[in-house]
């Protein structure tokens, strides 16, 4: 398919010549199997295209186009889940945990777009909550890393209130127990994979800050890998609207990185100034992690370039256009 791709134009030179190089390594590592000659095809195919490239200045605009599209979250105003500010009624949205979770099997809309949806459901007798979550594009609602996760309700101590395995229906997860309409009014609500340690959850007045760090991180990372790869998109060949619009891309990703980390600091130094935070073992990790943020902000606004960081194939192909009508979720 990636072969066809890039005999139809539809892949930038940076990915063609990515290809062409896997391409070569996989037709060395295949020799004398009985299949060995259909990858040699495969290669020879993808040299020759990678011989006679020429730099499609449409093809980047789209592709660029594409990327600041799949990078560009529809961000919301609102607090996690169990938080003091949480506006309360029969559907809440909560905010999940990455910490507790395998990584790309859940949607990730950004930081700051709650995944999970608690609905209070007031006709059933007695009164029961259903968890639903959609899965990432693309990941079979029967794998393994989907089939371990767990929906739990927690209160505002931290103490769990219920559990209940998350079940597929088509693309997204759902699971239900029994919930009084008190507790749903002060519960967190959230998902862990069962495989994990129960005691690993995070819950409690201090849990919302500490996820909010992990999230805006997760967030500024991804966003520095998609300015790296908007830049490899483009090279000497390209004309000056390409390459200026490659460096526009890369400074908005950029800059959007850095709001992310320093959202991150700002969460870990709420934890930090904490009223009654006494824990010195915490208080020392969570300030060794604000010296990390602080270093990857300094390193991604002096603009040095880190040994291995050049974008995977995968970062150089037209992103996927997300389409929320392929979701069977209520919203």
């Amino acid at each position: 398919m990636l072969t066809e791709d890039c005999e139809n134009g539809e892949t930038c030179s940076s990915a063609t010549s990515e290809l062409a190089l896997l391409a070569a390594f996989a037709r060395e590592v295949t020799i004398g199997e009985n299949w060995g000659y259909a990858i040699a095809a495969l290669s020879g195919r993808i040299d020759t295209i990678a011989a006679i490239d020429t730099v499609d200045d449409e093809l980047l605009i789209r592709w660029l186009e594409d990327l600041v599209e799949a990078q560009a979250f529809d961000l919301v105003g609102i607090d996690l889940a169990g938080g003091d500010s949480t506006a309360r009624s029969e559907v809440q949205r909560a905010f999940v945990d990455p910490h507790l979770v395998p990584p790309r099997i859940l949607e990730w809309r950004g930081a700051r777009v709650p995944e999970l949806r608690a609905e209070f459901d007031t006709g059933a007798r007695p009164p029961r909550l259903v968890l639903t979550v959609p899965l990432a594009s693309g990941v079979d609602p029967q794998c393994a890393e989907a089939s371990r996760l767990i929906g739990f309700a927690a209160d505002s101590s931290g103490k769990l209130l219920a559990t209940t395995p998350m079940v597929p229906t088509g693309t997204i997860l759902t699971g239900s127990f029994s919930i009084m309409e008190a507790e749903f009014e002060t519960a967190t609500f959230g998902i862990f994979d069962s495989t994990g340690d129960p005691r690993d959850l995070r819950l409690g007045r201090l849990a919302p800050a500490l996820i909010d760090a992990d999230r805006n991180m997760i967030e500024a990372w991804g966003l520095g890998r998609s300015a790296t790869a908007a830049l490899h998109t483009v090279d000497a060949s390209a004309d000056e609207e390409a390459t200026a619009a490659a460096q526009s891309v890369a400074d908005g990703f950029t800059a959007d990185a850095l709001d992310a980390a320093d959202c991150a600091v700002a969460a870990l130094e709420r934890v930090r100034t904490s009223s009654g935070v006494e824990s010195a073992p915490l208080l020392a990790l969570v300030a060794a992690r604000i010296d990390a943020i602080r270093a990857f902000i300094e390193r991604i606004e002096s603009h040095t370039p880190e040994l291995g960081a050049q974008p995977l194939l995968t970062e150089l192909l037209r992103a996927p256009q997300f389409d929320d009508s392929d979701l069977d979720v209520r919203r």
